[in-house]
């Protein structure tokens, strides 16, 4: 191998930096898509579903304007909600806004329905203000939907057309908000509005925490060699896989999501993995003194002779580890499996061909002393290593009896692991998206909706009682904050028909013709188009929207499985769908996933183990520490209340692929020195000590490289990135610690006197 790279080292790192220079041009081409609906598959019941929903209703998504006073409803604050609701109407890519200055009040006189505006006129005296404060806290079409109970909130209810690209109508809609300028503090919210910050602050994210990712690992190279070829032949691979694997979205037609930040980072954190262990090796090799006069090319041959396989195993299950994400049903978690598998098998053929063609063109590097010593210890130790491996060859059993106890304590944790896929809790506290949410689950229900669609003869009285039932209990559900029904518009207008003491007043009529003629005094008095968002023209469809101010997982599966009730008390078809529908199932998919992304890297890393070593047992050897590993994981993850999401979902992969390395290149060595004649315990003293150092490098540049994420602008993204640095952490351990323990154990349990 040493001398194909010698031959054609030229041509190697000429296609290297043409390949990865190719990659690069493409990236400013990849485009972002931010709504979750679309990380699940279209064959998803919700998500069919709600398709077929807004096929009669139009897209539900909403924006919320928030207009936030002491006194939302003083003159001021009412004439500058007016002029807003009637500019975003006449704002292009808008279907209807509505607030409370075009809301309708039904009332009734002798009989006859009238249907008169809700604001009637600005009041300009406390009278005027008292009676209209008790005018729109008894119209249930106006408080808790256009106005808070508490009159402190006013929203504008904006329905966007899809015809036009979202994030243009979001910029007019913010345009026009700062023209209309006054004493109530605005806030937008909504889906759109959610996912217009998501692109932003993806945007953000990746302008700062790669670039600050890239040069926290050039520190840590240069602290970790103290010399500068040390640090760029990793770092030259880093840039390299990274172009590579980012400018492969843009090829393949992905698009990118909130989880694709994570591929660039997981690039520099892993794709110097393999070049570190070859620099480690090569110091360790250039500083013996039984190989002081070897020149470069017999240093790459024996450098390439020690490491070659073992690089090559740790790449393949490193790349095996992280295909489990293609076992996710989350279609973004498995195009971060495939990029990021990519990146990793061309840093693997970077490390092996770039590295050694790189180096075979730099003299060998001279002896320097200076504040912190040599370069490298002669024999690539350090005390600290040497410590460690005395601690855990005296007192094996006493490690594994340590390590056992740590394990169940912290995985036990798992039994209150959670599952959140709910979009708001991406964002920290303080953020203008998560600010307009919490006041729209406080004040209005809540911006996460299941829709229920009926379709049938919705003036048939069995079938809208049926649904006004229906929705008085949904009411008194948990987490639900409203809900909107075409029945609570028709027990409006019978309190106009009926008095108090007649039959059906506040309630539905008991024949058809009653409800027709109650909806025709209805369109008499006003504008049909009124309710479109609810009923059709026909009364054939109508659409039962239930909100939640607690749109956790469980709430949403409670009304959903309600719905089926609803199925059999209509004469008709009842459809179930809507966003916190999708959201409910995407939780589902989360688990499911983790599950089977786990038992995928955990099946095809110990059949790659067991090929490696070529034993059974010392493919369980390896694995065991993995699984305790995953367990501590998911079990801190319980303990500390971080929930399992769309990104922390992925951690498993990312721990199993990269954490197996480590055992890997430790068991190699320790095997290849009890080859050599060592018993078993010193075979392990010696891999610590050696070996360990290049692992060490490597968890701390893996650590170093996801460090950046805490600074991320999502919380779900910080907290990816505080779990990575202490799973890695975690399989560090497990490698320098656990595993020699339990060679060692194993050997004594076998009667092997001369191997211990």
């Amino acid at each position: 191998m040493t001398g194909f790279i010698y031959r054609n080292r030229i041509y190697i790192i000429a296609v290297s930096v043409l390949v990865s220079v190719a990659g690069a041009l493409l990236i400013p081409f990849a485009g972002t898509d931010p709504d979750v609906r679309n990380y699940v598959p279209a064959t998803l019941v919700s998500r069919r579903n709600t398709d077929l929903i807004e096929r009669s209703f139009g897209v539900q998504d909403i924006v919320m304007v928030l207009f936030r006073n002491d006194d939302v409803l003083n003159s001021g604050n009412l004439e500058r909600i007016s002029s807003v609701t009637n500019a975003l109407n006449r704002l292009e890519g808008v279907r209807d806004a509505m607030s409370v200055s075009n809301a309708v009040r039904i009332s009734g006189e002798g009989g006859f329905m009238n249907v008169a505006p809700a604001l009637p006129f600005i009041p300009a005296r406390t009278e005027e203000l008292t009676l209209l404060r008790a005018e729109l806290a008894g119209n249930p079409l106006v408080s808790g939907s256009l106005v808070s109970d508490d009159f402190t909130v006013a929203s504008v209810i904006v329905y966007i057309d899809q015809q036009i690209p979202e994030e243009e109508i979001l910029a007019s809609i913010d345009s026009l908000l700062a023209s209309y300028r006054g004493d109530s503090e605005v806030l937008t919210g909504g889906l759109p509005v959610i996912r217009k910050a998501i692109m932003d602050d993806v945007r953000r994210d990746g302008m700062m925490l790669v670039p600050l990712a890239l040069l926290i690992m050039i520190g840590l190279l240069r602290l970790s060699f103290r010399d500068w070829r040390g640090v760029l032949m990793p770092f030259s691979v880093v840039l390299l896989s990274m172009a590579f694997s980012m400018g492969l979205a843009p090829l393949l037609g992905w698009e990118l999501s909130i989880l694709s930040l994570l591929n660039p980072i997981m690039m520099i954190a892993v794709a110097n993995n393999y070049g570190i262990h070859l620099v480690a090796r090569y110091q360790e090799i250039d500083h013996s003194d039984r190989d002081r006069e070897l020149t470069v090319k017999q240093i790459i041959c024996r450098l390439l002779t020690s490491l070659r396989r073992p690089v090559v195993f740790t790449g393949l299950t490193t790349i095996a580890g992280i295909l489990g994400l293609l076992t996710h049903s989350i279609m973004p978690a498995r195009h971060i499996g495939v990029l990021t598998a990519m990146g990793v098998g061309y840093a693997l053929l970077l490390s092996l061909l770039f590295i050694p063609a790189w180096m075979s063109y730099l003299p060998r590097p001279v002896m320097r002393y200076g504040n912190y010593g040599v370069i490298a210890a002669p024999d690539g130790s350090s005390g600290f290593l040497n410590r460690l491996a005395a601690a855990v060859t005296a007192r094996p059993g006493f490690v594994l009896i340590v390590s056992a106890f740590i394990t169940v304590i912290l995985g036990s944790g798992i039994i209150f692991l959670k599952v959140d896929s709910n979009q708001e809790n991406m964002f920290p506290a303080g953020h203008p998206a998560k600010e307009a949410a919490m006041v729209i689950n406080q004040s209005f229900g809540g911006s996460q909706s299941v829709s229920v669609m009926v379709e049938g003869d919705i003036l048939n009285p069995q079938n809208m009682r049926a649904i006004d039932d229906w929705c008085r209990h949904v009411e008194n559900e948990p987490g639900v904050g409203n809900v909107m029904s075409v029945a609570s518009v028709v027990r409006e207008m019978s309190k106009a028909l009926f008095e108090p003491d007649e039959e059906w007043y506040d309630d539905i009529p008991d024949t058809r013709e009653a409800l027709a003629q109650m909806v025709e005094l209805f369109n008499m008095s006003a504008d049909p188009e009124d309710f479109e968002q609810i009923v059709d023209l026909n009364y054939s469809r109508t659409l039962i929207l239930v909100r939640f101010s607690d749109a956790s997982a469980e709430n949403i599966r409670n009304v959903v499985a309600m719905s089926d009730g609803l199925a059999g008390m209509i004469d008709g078809v009842v459809v179930t769908g809507g966003y916190a529908f999708i959201m409910e199932e995407f939780a589902g998919r989360i688990v499911r996933g983790q599950v089977s992304s786990i038992i995928f890297a955990m099946v095809v890393i110990f059949i790659l183990l067991a090929i490696i070593f070529r034993s059974l047992k010392e493919g369980i050897v390896a694995l065991l520490p993995l699984l305790a590993s995953v367990a501590i994981l998911l079990g801190i993850m319980g303990w500390a209340g971080i929930a399992l999401d769309p990104a922390t979902a992925l951690l498993s992969s990312v721990m199993i692929g990269i954490g197996i390395d480590y055992t890997i290149h430790y068991i190699w060595r320790h095997d290849s020195e009890v080859a050599g004649g060592l018993s078993v315990a010193s075979a392990a003293g010696k891999a610590i000590s050696t070996t360990g150092r290049g692992i060490v490098f490597n968890a701390l540049s893996v650590m170093a490289g996801f460090s950046v994420l805490v600074f991320s602008g999502f919380t779900s993204i910080r907290f990816f990135g505080y779990l990575v640095i202490i799973s890695i952490g975690v399989c560090l351990l497990a490698a320098l610690i656990t595993v020699p323990a339990m060679k060692i154990l194993m050997a004594r349990s076998a009667d092997h006197p001369g191997k211990t």
